[in-house]
């Protein structure tokens, strides 16, 4: 028998698919990974924007009587709040929603006693 050189068309056709395959699941998992991040830095521009706000509240936590408000803030996250007082108690219902794509949303009920 003769030694053949080279390689068939078949075995470069094959070949090709394969690294056509690999590279599309590399390039589909990098952008699973971009999306992901965003979502993640969203999320974390909300926790420190509620954080501050809920440390607000904490310093003036009976300063005021009955209060409601929107805010946006500058990294575009919308704080929404009401606080009311039912028989010395403070009720307070929190919200906060981030521009974010899709928005994240985070929601807090919480009450407090004033001395």
């Amino acid at each position: 028998m003769q030694q053949r050189l080279g390689v068939s068309l078949v075995e470069v056709l094959v070949a090709a698919v394969l690294l056509a395959v690999g590279i599309g699941g590399t390039l589909s998992s990098l952008a699973a990974t971009t999306r992901l991040r965003e979502w993640a830095r969203h999320r974390e521009q909300l926790a420190a924007e509620a954080l501050d706000r809920l440390a607000w509240f904490e310093a003036r936590a009976c300063a005021q009587l009955d209060t409601a408000e929107t805010v946006t803030t500058a990294e575009r996250v919308t704080l929404e709040w009401a606080v009311r007082d039912s028989a010395g108690r403070r009720l307070l219902r929190f919200g906060a929603v981030s521009a974010g794509r899709p928005p994240q949303q985070l929601a807090l009920r919480s009450s407090w006693r004033c001395q």
